[in-house]
């Protein structure tokens, strides 16, 4: 019984998947025939402003933590433009009575980037300015080609999302590019990188870092470098995110081994030894180290 009830239950999930792949389908051809963008030039990456044209290791700077880097990617015409033409389109979603939809469960304001004209640009971008850099930044994944995203923009502001819990992103790389446009608060803090066995253990002293957002900069990290939005204080805060993520590395062992702790993860033996011994710390005994659950 307990199998046939499994099944079942399998079943049903199948069943409302297809379901809302059919919806999501309708809902993207209504968009395409009827949308007319403000700023159409923006769906092709040759009509962004980019700080700089050809981008220089130099300019990449490493934070407190591992594997969290920032740069400046954007011009402030850029940026500005993605926010009119996200306004643009909830002003047409209303006048269309056509759901605006959002990002994802946990935020409740912004938008899909890809689903009104913008997926074909962020490939581009992924391809072109996130993915080179793996190989050097993140060579635990170096062997993984980047091959697709999920694009969108989160929005803060009083009286609407103000803050954002402790989480981590669905993606191999996560690139984070503040648009603007006035705020205080609202800050980045980031936890440490975590593997699946791992992922509700405690923060080690160490691992914690608050990031103050910049318009046009973006922050890349590890799709499990844990992270919250702390609370906005004022204005109005809205951040491009781009999940890359790569099939291959979806298919390997690594990805799929939820039970084994990889070395890439900061509890794992090998970093908390590396760390410990950097440190001035001659104990044997790393387990004393391990935070407690959260």
């Amino acid at each position: 019984v307990t199998g046939q009830l499994f099944i079942f239950g399998q079943l049903m999930r199948l069943r409302e998947l297809k379901k809302a792949q059919a919806e999501k389908e309708i809902y993207l051809a209504k968009v395409k025939a009827a949308y007319v963008p403000l700023h159409p030039h923006l769906h092709d990456i040759s009509g962004w402003e980019f700080v700089a044209k050809e981008r220089q290791m130099e300019e990449f700077r490493e934070l407190e933590v591992p594997f969290l880097f920032t740069f400046p990617l954007l011009s402030d015409k850029t940026c500005s433009e993605i926010i009119e033409e996200i306004s643009h389109f909830e002003q047409w979603c209303e006048k269309t009575d056509l759901d605006m939809l959002r990002p994802n469960s946990m935020n409740n304001y912004g938008a899909i980037l890809d689903d009104f004209g913008f997926s074909h640009v962020l490939d581009q971008l992924m391809k072109e300015h996130v993915a080179p850099l793996v190989p050097k930044l993140f060579r635990s994944l170096a062997s993984y080609p980047l091959d697709h995203h999920h694009g969108f923009v989160v929005e803060y502001e009083l009286g609407k999302d103000r803050a954002l819990n402790f989480h981590v992103d669905d993606s191999e790389v996560t690139l984070n590019l503040c648009l603007g446009t006035t705020f205080s608060g609202g800050d980045l803090m980031f936890g440490g990188i975590r593997c699946p066995a791992h992922q509700t253990t405690g923060i080690l002293p160490e691992e914690s870092l608050y990031v103050i957002h910049e318009k046009g900069t973006a922050l890349v990290h590890f799709g499990r470098h844990r992270h919250l939005a702390t609370e906005l204080e004022s204005g109005h805060r809205l951040n491009l995110i781009l999940w890359c993520k790569s099939s291959a590395y979806r298919a390997s062992p690594a990805f799929q081994a939820f039970d084994v702790c990889p070395k890439w993860c900061g509890l794992h033996p090998d970093v908390l030894k590396e760390r410990h011994v950097s440190s001035g710390c001659e104990c044997s005994d790393f387990s004393s180290h391990l935070p407690e659950e959260m």
